[in-house]
């Protein structure tokens, strides 16, 4: 994903000026407090309307200029977060869990994770349809990156959170 593209709105949609009323000014503990742009707050207002128009056409214009604005629509409207790794600073992400992947809906989500001290193993929880009940499960992170799921599941877990042991034998949780 490139980040940091130039893209220009129109030369019209640059020009575009917000009114300011100079003439809202509150005393606010005797302090005057000057609020230029109180008008926008009225969302019903033909005026907040045009603002939120152009200010949504300059967005538009620019954002369909992006190359990677597709990628981020797909990243932020997927319904879970997604737990990536990564070897070193220069070493690309490579997805360690991604709770999307677990049901059809989308609705099976990550709700903690702890990694043990020397990272060779991560005890996380998930929960399905919002539900305070959950499992947790381990994985073997391996130094490569390539990871194991481990067969065991603690079920009919609520409210609760993950510690490892200093040497990585074992978890607590409550």
């Amino acid at each position: 994903m490139q980040l940091g593209q130039q893209v220009l709105p129109s030369p019209e949609l640059l020009a575009l000026q917000v009114r300011r009323d100079e003439s809202v000014v509150d005393t606010l503990h005797g302090v005057k407090v000057a609020d230029p742009y109180r008008w926008l707050e009225d969302p019903d207002s033909e005026e907040t309307g045009a603002f939120v128009a152009a200010q949504n056409q300059l967005t538009s214009e620019v954002l369909a200029q992006c190359d990677t604005r597709q990628a981020f629509k797909d990243l932020f409207t997927q319904q879970q977060y997604v737990l990536y790794s990564q070897a070193g600073l220069q070493e690309p992400a490579q997805v360690l869990l991604d709770p999307n992947t677990l049901s059809q809906d989308g609705t099976v989500a990550l709700k903690d994770i702890e990694f043990s001290e020397d990272g060779s193993l991560l005890a996380y929880s998930l929960s399905s349809g919002g539900s305070d009940w959950a499992w947790i499960q381990v994985m073997r992170i391996q130094p490569d990156g390539s990871t194991q799921q481990l067969p065991d599941k603690l079920v009919d877990v609520k409210f609760s959170s993950i510690a490892w042991t200093h040497d990585n034998a074992g978890f607590f949780y409550n």
